[in-house]
């Protein structure tokens, strides 16, 4: 599987908007439109474009839009998750009442949004949305002493199987001689179903090699 990322930082945000359709519609019908449509009206008071990302598994399967939010906040989340945003209402204040408490408000363009699109067996995207990604970025508080504690937090609080985290950090730590947590990642459905931590490695030498 071949995951392409397509940067989208160029030009004003109708231009970016127009390119994001061009995409979209070399492998849709007519159907797409008015999803498109709603989710431009829904974002771009809060986001706009900023990368596709294309999955390709002998044919493409998938699409995700990256949207990059200017002044983060609650209320500009919600507003900006695709389908019934009401469902992870409680769930969504918990997490960023948790990051602000820990390591202070968010800063501009620190979250940036991914809206997921399927392709069926026959190459055709699906007019809908499949999921939201809430994409927090951590450089600025990654390294603070709260900072692994917090993860750990996440993982209970969404009722994920915590027994991995432990040894799957100590891996890191072992085998790239310690990481730098990038972006934590929340995917939105009906719920909350999953939690992706993305880490860069400090080095390609193990701890305690030569």
């Amino acid at each position: 599987e071949l995951r392409m990322y397509l940067n989208l930082r160029h030009g004003n945000a109708l231009q970016r908007w127009q390119r994001v359709a061009d995409v979209l519609t070399e492998f849709s019908d007519d159907s797409i439109a008015p999803v498109l449509e709603k989710l431009i009206v829904q974002t771009s008071p809060h986001a706009i474009p900023v990368g596709l990302g294309i999955v390709i598994s002998g044919s493409v399967r998938g699409i995700r839009l990256y949207a990059g939010m200017q002044e983060p906040s609650e209320s500009s989340i919600m507003d900006c998750i695709s389908g019934n945003a009401s469902m992870v209402k409680d769930d969504v204040h918990w997490f960023c009442n948790a990051i602000i408490e820990q390591f202070g408000p968010f800063a501009r363009q620190s979250i940036t949004l991914g809206y997921d699109f399927h392709l069926d067996k026959t190459g055709i995207l699906q007019p809908l949305i499949s999921r939201t990604k809430i994409d927090v970025a951590c450089q600025r508080f990654a390294k603070a002493e709260g900072f692994i504690p917090f993860l750990h937090q996440l993982v209970q609080a969404f009722q994920f199987d915590n027994s991995q985290l432990p040894s799957f950090l100590s891996d890191l730590r072992h085998c790239f001689n310690g990481c730098d947590v990038e972006y934590i990642s929340l995917g939105v459905d009906s719920g909350i179903d999953h939690l992706t931590v993305y880490a860069k490695p400090h080095s390609l030498q193990p701890a305690g090699s030569n």
